[in-house]
């Protein structure tokens, strides 16, 4: 970008309030009718802070449109007593399967969003949901990098899964 150059301003139009033409004649002659330094320095001073809004409103980008944003941790408990109220009438393979599930619209949910790190909480145990999750993410989200998470943090009961590249 040459110095000197602006860029032109993007204004979204259905974010600003809609107003009666009515209401903009209205106003348009109270302004002329109360002529004086103060009510001029009083209007500039509010359409300023108006564009400065709009300025800052029209800036904010989704993180998916801007690659350099840091995407926040998300953390998703795989423990069936956190995912369900109750597990009356089901079986241990039903269960893992609800979790496995979950996994899936967690990570469906996200992967159009590269960079972003998701953390699946399986628990130590005996190691069936860590085993199940591992091979999910290998065999339908083999673009994404799939790790141990903090140690420090988690134990040895986590997975961290980085986003790679978009999965369709």
């Amino acid at each position: 970008m040459e110095i000197g150059r602006r860029r032109p301003l993007r204004i979204n139009l259905e974010a600003l309030p809609k107003e009666k033409p009515s209401k903009v004649m209205d106003r348009e002659k109270s302004d002329n009718s109360n002529i004086s330094d103060n009510s001029n320095k009083s209007n500039i001073s509010n359409t300023s802070n108006k564009k400065k809004k709009l300025r800052n409103h029209t800036s904010a980008h989704s993180p998916e449109s801007n690659p350099n944003k840091v995407l926040p941790l998300i953390e998703i408990d795989l423990h069936i007593h956190e995912l369900l109220d109750s597990t009356a009438g089901m079986d241990n393979f039903a269960m893992l399967q609800y979790q496995l599930d979950t996994v899936r619209k967690i990570m469906k949910s996200h992967s159009r969003r590269i960079g972003q790190k998701i953390v699946f909480i399986h628990g130590k145990g005996d190691g069936v949901l860590r085993k199940e999750v591992r091979k999910l993410l290998s065999k339908e989200y083999a673009s994404c990098d799939v790790q141990d998470a903090s140690f420090l943090k988690y134990g040895f009961g986590a997975t961290e899964v980085t986003v790679r590249q978009s999965h369709v």
